[in-house]
């Protein structure tokens, strides 16, 4: 499969699912208090890893703080993108809490990539080839 491919197919049906949940008229009820809130999160989290695998070809340098932030803005856009639709449904409704959870879920994706990255690709953490390159330039200077 072609790179663009393989890191896109994933969002594309990702998201096409999670579309499809937050649009469905009817879900089942779950007596759990915040449940709503919690699969918001989860989702979400979720949503944040596959925004950020969307960019590997050029995140690899990025900074933690950096992959939040763009994984937090992505999903904050969908979240609100979707608030917004469901607010114009008949069955569902938006609220100020759900897309607060949209965005802390796509915070948290952005944190734990990081980890899941570096575990399951076997690649270099953020920065480390920068790292290098004053490391080698610091011996070379001795």
């Amino acid at each position: 499969m072609p790179p663009v491919l393989r890191y896109w197919v994933p969002f594309i049906v990702y998201l096409g699912f999670l579309t499809y949940l937050l649009f469905k008229p009817s879900l089942p009820e779950i007596s759990m208090p915040y449940f709503d809130k919690a699969a918001h999160l989860g989702f979400f989290a979720v949503l944040g890893i596959l925004v950020l695998r969307i960019f590997h070809p050029i995140e690899q340098h990025w900074s933690l703080t950096k992959c939040i932030k763009v994984a937090l803005l992505g999903t904050l856009i969908y979240g609100m993108i979707t608030e917004l639709g469901q607010a114009m449904t008949a069955t569902r409704s938006a609220e100020w809490g759900d897309l607060f959870m949209d965005g802390l879920g796509g915070a948290i994706g952005g944190f734990c990539y990081y980890p899941i990255k570096v575990r399951c690709c076997h690649s270099e953490p953020f920065g480390s080839a920068q790292g290098r390159l004053r490391e080698e330039s610091s011996e070379i200077s001795l």
